[in-house]
């Protein structure tokens, strides 16, 4: 009986090491004074195709978010693009899972800047020496990027606007939670998905859900060129 039980806890204990994650602290994106998003690189993740590093980043902000993106980066351009990002989920996430992914994938690359994540990732991948910066092309990259955040405000501006026209809250309720929930908007206008960030009560909850059934959303801004979207968003009752 004691062996089978010690059997038992050793194949607990090898399923939970073999699920375990490598998570390696990186630079901060952008700069490395930069405090208000911190990612971790999986190491584990880390393949090098036809020239290509594809790794998978996890980042914390402090929002709270917690997302894994899964990045494509090409030393000899050095240019970086993602593959696909979502909400991480410990219990689902899988190191092998990045190659599932189009890894043909070359659209809308960045120019990898000196002190960005990327930058970090690459020159842990590749020889630092053949690092070049090109600052006519980050400029453009940067300008490019500035428009994208434009329009991405302007529609998840009327993206809350929408559904908060539409929401009906429970009535005769002292419920004054603050209903905080990410949407993954398709390009077409669809809602993919939706998860809550905090637990609310059930009436809260149907009655935002209803709201979010009778909102026809825009397709996503042609300029910012996604097929997929993640947008957070933030009721609350105003007394």
């Amino acid at each position: 009986m004691k062996k089978i039980l010690v059997l038992f806890v050793l194949l607990i204990l090898l399923s939970i090491q073999a699920h375990a994650v490598n998570w390696e602290p990186a630079i901060k994106y952008g700069s490395v004074n930069d405090a208000r998003v911190m990612n971790y690189l999986d190491v584990d993740s880390a393949k090098i195709v036809d020239g290509n590093l594809f790794i998978a980043v996890k980042s914390y902000s402090v929002f709270g978010d917690v997302v894994v993106a899964y990045l494509k980066i090409n030393p000899d351009k050095n240019i970086w693009n993602t593959l696909f990002y979502k909400e991480y989920d410990e219990s689902e996430y899988h190191s092998d899972d990045i190659l599932n992914y189009n890894v043909t994938n070359d659209r809308y690359p960045h120019i990898i800047v000196p002190d960005s994540l990327q930058w970090y990732a690459r020159n842990k991948y590749f020889d630092k020496s053949t690092y070049k910066y090109n600052e006519e092309a980050y400029k453009k990259d940067v300008a490019e990027n500035a428009a994208a955040l434009k329009q991405y405000k302007y529609y998840t501006d009327k993206v809350w606007s929408t559904i908060y026209r539409n929401w009906k809250p429970p009535k005769n309720t002292n419920d004054r939670s603050i209903i905080q929930v990410l949407l993954m908007v398709n390009k077409d206008g669809s809602v993919m998905s939706y998860i809550f960030r905090k637990p609310i009560s059930a009436e809260m909850k149907n009655s935002l859900l209803e709201a979010l059934k009778k909102s026809k959303l825009d397709p996503l801004p042609e300029g910012m060129q996604a097929e997929f979207m993640n947008i957070p968003l933030q009721f609350s009752i105003v007394k």
